[in-house]
């Protein structure tokens, strides 16, 4: 391994100089482990011709940082991983190939091509589970407008045409807007090659272990997709406003402490307004703030909100407020006008019990959440917008109380109860992913999340399994 690994390494920088359009492990695009697996076949066979494949991860971290294999360390590992998984895959031994691109995923959970092979692992383990072929030839059926109607921003400055989590490919930066214009940004050729990829049917740049429509099987017939994008426009139905982090939790899912952006980076934001977000606002029918932070805890997307419907001729309901619920009382409601103007709110909790809500939702206040949980309830049903959404983060802390999760839905009246798979934000070092990622099932109380999760109560018709559907499927 001594011998290997640097020979490896050199490879992986090789990989990145030559492949810079599909560099994965920083989040700005995919498949380089891919490729990367592919150059360096016969020194994968060596590393892992000899030894334990249970000791295997530990001796690739020794070795890794007593040889200083610098730059790029951490993501290099993540990528023996990923390559290592895929051959161990390949020699028939899907236990062992799982463990390690489950590894690679906590590495990066952009990475693709680990997380393909995790699918073609589980089903190797048990064939109930979707086969990566079924799903890829159920694609080959379907269509996502998503790529072409939508746009996401995010913290980094960079641009989405889908939530990255599902469609993790950056098509642009604040800076191509500032440099090029908006309409460039919008159709850069990147956006154009992820619309590609849903015209020919190959959604090669799609997460299909995370994806909750592919998950849920809820796309549409690819004969409707063809026939919808004809009226497509240039500009965006729905956009996603997230580049701002600020909130007044610290979630330990999300980030390692409070955060909240500096004034200078708040004044380069509100700059950005006119030339972007006010333009991509005035012709969406949706537009949703945010999923990086709090909405009411964000002085810049206060101050958009505030501007939005003070500017506003006429009420539509078009905004979407994704918030943990603490600020959004009836003071915020008066104070920014926002009456008339919501179509949906989604408030992310995470738990059914205070004790749990208090770890996993560090910072927040559960008496103060649930009370303004009645006055957004009391507020749908009296029609002042379409629809309530309550979130869950599937893990080890929380997973035994999804149950009691839908039986407050209910008292509530949601309209939706959605679960999702726990992500590694790079919060969590990967050891501490590892222990609170239970829908992997090398966790030590992923059998009783399967337990949990026969629960009937779960097959109610408000409740939107989204990425944690396929486990429950052949649990």
């Amino acid at each position: 391994m001594n011998e290997v690994l640097p020979r490896l390494h050199e490879l992986f920088l090789q990989t990145l100089r030559n492949y810079p359009e599909t560099v994965a492990w920083n989040g700005e695009n995919i498949n380089n482990s891919g490729i990367f697996y592919q150059s360096a076949h016969d020194l994968f066979e060596t590393l892992l011709q000899n030894g334990d494949n249970g000791a295997f991860i530990a001796k690739v971290k020794e070795t890794t940082y007593a040889s200083n294999l610098t730059p790029d360390t951490h993501t290099f590992i993540g990528a023996v991983y990923a390559g290592s998984a895929a051959h161990l895959m390949a020699r028939g031994d899907a236990v062992a190939a799982r463990r390690l691109a489950e590894e690679a995923v906590s590495y990066s959970q952009f990475d693709l091509f680990a997380q393909n092979t995790i699918i073609k692992a589980n089903h190797a383990i048990n064939p109930a589970a979707r086969s990566l072929e079924e799903t890829e030839e159920w694609l080959k059926t379907r269509f996502c407008m998503r790529p072409f109607t939508m746009l996401e921003t995010a913290s980094t400055g960079e641009v989405y045409r889908c939530c990255p989590s599902y469609l993790p490919v950056s098509t642009g930066t604040f800076a191509d807007v500032e440099k090029n214009g908006l309409e460039a940004l919008l159709d850069s050729p990147t956006a154009q090659a992820l619309r590609n990829s849903i015209l020919d049917g190959s959604f090669r740049h799609c997460s299909k272990l995370y994806c909750p429509f592919i998950g849920s099987r809820t796309l549409m017939s690819r004969e409707e997709g063809l026939e919808k994008i004809q009226a497509a426009s240039l500009y965006p139905e729905e956009v996603f406003f997230s580049h701002d982090v600020s909130c007044n939790l610290s979630c330990p899912s999300c980030r390692t402490h409070k955060m909240v952006i500096p004034k200078d980076q708040q004044d380069k934001f509100d700059a950005l307004s006119e030339k972007m977000l006010v333009p991509l606002t005035r012709r969406a029918k949706s537009v949703s703030i945010c999923g990086s932070g709090d909405p009411f805890a964000s002085i810049h997307f206060r101050n958009l909100l505030i501007n939005y419907c003070r500017a506003a001729t006429k009420k539509e309901r078009k905004l979407a407020l994704q918030t943990n619920g603490v600020l959004c009382d009836k003071k915020a409601w008066d104070n920014i006008g926002l009456y008339g103007h919501v179509s949906r709110v989604a408030v992310s909790v995470d738990a059914a019990q205070e004790s749990t809500y208090a770890i996993v939702r560090r910072d927040g206040n559960f008496g103060r959440m649930r009370e303004n949980m009645r006055f957004l309830s009391d507020l749908r049903r009296t029609g002042e917008f379409d629809s309530l959404t309550i979130c869950f983060v599937v893990q080890a802390l929380n997973f035994r109380e999804m149950p009691d999760f839908v039986r407050w839905g209910a008292e509530l009246g949601v309209d939706a109860v959605v679960f999702s798979q726990l992500r590694n934000w790079s919060t969590f070092s990967p050891a501490e992913y590892n222990n609170h990622n239970v829908l992997s099932r090398a966790h030590p109380e992923h059998g009783a999340l399967l337990d949990v999760l026969k629960d009937p109560l779960l097959d109610s018709p408000f409740v939107n399994m989204s990425d944690v559907g396929n486990l429950r499927a052949a649990a």
